[in-house]
């Protein structure tokens, strides 16, 4: 079963992220993880190895910025 590891920018592209997750979990046999799963508690920089250590495809989301540009 492949599992995907989904990073993203969170003030950028959190929207896509999760809507990529929501259809990417639908497919048979596939598994997803990003961020929200996280817990209150939780060693986050830990958990966050973890999947990455076991996911099979790693989708980055990023957003360009102009060069100069502050955000």
């Amino acid at each position: 079963m492949p599992h995907i590891f989904i990073s993203y920018a969170k003030k950028d592209t959190r929207q896509l992220a999760e809507t990529l997750q929501r259809e990417l979990s639908a497919l048979p046999g596939v598994s997803v993880w990003m961020d929200i799963s996280l817990e209150a508690g939780d060693s986050w920089a830990y958990q966050i190895q973890k999947e990455i250590d076991r996911s099979d495809y790693e989708l980055i989301e990023t957003i360009a910025q102009p060069v100069g540009d502050e955000g």
